[in-house]
């Protein structure tokens, strides 16, 4: 990657030199040295980051992996920033506006980098914007370690950024605006106009700012942590605040509401969308899972569901988390969402945030879901035409193409307290696996399996690892003195993937990522039984304890639930034994989240979570 400066005083281009750039008129040099540019010693943005400072110096003595391990472990609301980033959903707001011109992007205030490595996996060239010496001197271990090789780092006044105009294809700022008074001590609406009409300039004709946002008086949705707290550096603002000031400076402005927050944009749509606004709050509790909202919260929903637009988009104005603002110098077209339109004639949508990919449900003018479009995160060229996809066993993998579109289910996901509900789940698991299956389960299958989550025990400190190590011995007798078929495995069978149409009494099953042909059959019945157990109610930990003494709301159900397994099996199910093994399996990381080379006699510190409790429990 060679990149392009220009003079941020004399805005021509600068001449490479010897960690060196040269500007021919001015004769100012700006230092440039292993992918890092420094254009401005902004002493005024340095605040002192003890946390970078003290990672970055054990990296140096412990590796890259080991730091990053103990760190995490030290702070867990950092974890999903520094680790298996494939999975990352902080950059998903730029899907309700990226196209196919997608080669240059510039992200402002990158702090650990986890947005610019994502967006390096979608633009050919990044440019990453940080003020923090002790950021920046880690991103830069980072982006080598994580093989990055189009990203470059800037310090930079972000009133004369070195850049041509019309340069970028779009820009990335969450939490600019708001946090302008600690870049900037006076003036804050001045410099926030300036900051907008700077960025303005490098944007090409078609690109886009966007503009992550939280709102004065949004509820508290989201428990994420920025890197340090900012509160007091903080202009308080609303949306109106906001989207006067952006259309002042001569934007073109998209609004849209985000839940839980633009970090973590698991729901969103436009503001003018009134028919997948009243879809979303009349779905909310199937969307997000009835057990996990409190009787507060179901009580202010029910009360949502009763108001009309305009009614809830003045809500949401109010109280909305945080809102992302797509922003162009004009009209924004070509867009995703203009092809979307286009191509499928539906002016109504839901975007849904998912594990590996972004979803756009499809609504009717009667406000009932029709189609459901799929888009991988990572990758720079959408197809010409959205091709319909028909899963047909055992065809089920997402298909190798950017984006498709399926036909939507009906339905309302599972209610495990409902016998008739689970009894049909568990049938069309049966008849799923028997559709499937294959040869019987090997030495090498059981013994892939064990070790896998030995592996991953070597990150685990706790009392009982001697005794996970013999349960998983116990679990390899079981598995190897019964006959068991490997059949085609779901992956993820938890009551949200499953749906339930009351009007056809029949079973939808959705979300297909983690699909394998041929698999472990436990694994899908293990999922699902857990979740019956534990989270069937508000507290997972004493739901699972009351269901396991045989006196919790779902005792009954989970009896039956063993009865048809043992059937389906054709043996007797150790219970104990098989929840052990898939709690262990749930508490270490998953296989793509495994960091090699850990000293197996220096494991890393940590606490004791959900599922070790829960294991202490089938340990009596």
């Amino acid at each position: 990657m060679i990149p392009i400066f220009y003079c941020p005083d004399c805005i021509i281009k600068l001449n490479f030199e010897t960690n060196n750039l040269l500007c021919t008129k001015c004769k100012k040099n700006f230092l440039y040295k292993n992918k890092i540019g420094i254009f401005s010693s902004l002493t005024k943005y340095q605040e002192p980051n003890t946390k970078i400072k003290k990672l970055n110096d054990e990296i140096k003595i412990k590796g890259y992996s080991l730091a990053i391990e103990n760190f995490t472990n030290k702070n867990l609301e950092l974890k999903s920033n520094l680790i298996n980033t494939k999975y990352d959903r902080s950059v998903d707001s730029i899907f309700r506006c990226i196209n196919n011109n997608n080669q240059r992007v510039l992200e402002i205030k990158s702090e650990l980098g986890n947005k610019t490595e994502s967006l390096s996996n979608i633009f050919e060239q990044v440019y990453s914007i940080e003020f923090d010496e002790k950021l920046i001197e880690f991103q830069k271990i980072r982006f080598k370690q994580r093989k990055c090789d189009n990203i470059i780092i800037l310090k930079c006044d972000l009133f004369k950024l070195p850049f041509p105009d019309n340069f970028f294809d779009m820009v990335l700022c969450n939490n600019l605006l708001e946090t302008v008074t600690k870049f900037y001590k006076e003036n804050d609406l001045q410099n926030q106009n300036k900051i907008i009409n700077e960025l303005k300039r490098v944007i090409n004709l078609d690109g886009k700012i966007i503009f992550g946002i939280n709102n004065k008086y949004g509820i508290k949705a989201s428990t994420t942590k920025s890197l340090q707290n900012q509160e007091k550096n903080t202009l308080k603002q609303n949306y109106s605040n906001f989207d006067k000031l952006l259309k002042k400076n001569g934007l073109h402005v998209n609004p849209y509401w985000i839940f839980p927050s633009y970090e973590k944009p698991y729901f969103s749509g436009k503001l003018s969308d009134d028919i997948s606004l009243k879809w979303f709050f009349n779905n909310l509790d199937n969307l997000v899972g009835k057990h996990t909202l409190s009787q507060k919260k179901k009580i202010l929903l029910s009360i949502i569901k009763k108001l009309n637009y305009p009614l809830i988009q003045e809500l949401l104005k109010n109280f909305s988390p945080s809102f992302v603002f797509c922003c162009g110098k004009v009209p924004l077209k070509d867009t995703l969402e203009n092809w979307i339109e286009k191509d499928t004639k539906y002016e109504n949508y839901l975007m849904i945030s998912r594990r590996m990919k972004i979803l756009f449900i499809l609504l009717n003018k009667k406000g009932l879901p029709e189609n459901i479009i799929s888009v991988k995160r990572y990758g720079n060229k959408f197809p010409t035409k959205l091709k319909k996809l028909e899963r047909k066993f055992p065809e089920m993998k997402d298909p190798e193409e950017k984006a498709w579109i399926e036909e939507w289910f009906s339905g309302n996901s599972l209610n495990p307290l409902d016998l008739e509900q689970v009894i049909l789940a568990i049938k069309w698991l049966i008849n799923f696996q028997n559709n499937s299956r294959g040869e019987v389960m090997n030495e090498n299958d059981i013994m892939n399996e064990i070790e896998l989550v030995k592996k991953g025990l070597q990150n685990i400190n706790h009392g009982n690892v001697d005794k996970y190590h013999e349960w998983l011995n116990q679990y390899k007798n079981y598995i190897s003195k019964n006959k068991i078929f490997k059949t085609a495995v779901h992956g993820d069978f938890w009551i949200t993937n499953i749906l339930f149409e009351s009007k056809k009494n029949k079973i939808h099953v959705l979300d297909w990522e983690l699909f394998i042909e041929k698999g472990n059959p436990l694994l899908d019945f293990l999922i699902f039984l857990y979740d019956v157990m534990a989270m069937t109610e508000k507290n997972p930990l004493e739901t699972f304890r009351n269901n396991l003494q045989g006196n919790g709301k779902a005792s009954m159900i989970i009896d039956k639930i063993k009865l048809m397994m043992e059937e389906h099996f054709g043996f007797k199910l150790d219970i104990i034994l098989l929840l052990r093994f898939y709690l262990m399996k749930k508490m270490v990381p998953k296989k793509e989240e495994m960091i090699e080379n850990i000293p197996k006699d220096n494991p890393i510190k940590n606490k004791p979570t959900l599922y070790m409790e829960m294991l202490d429990m089938l340990s009596k």
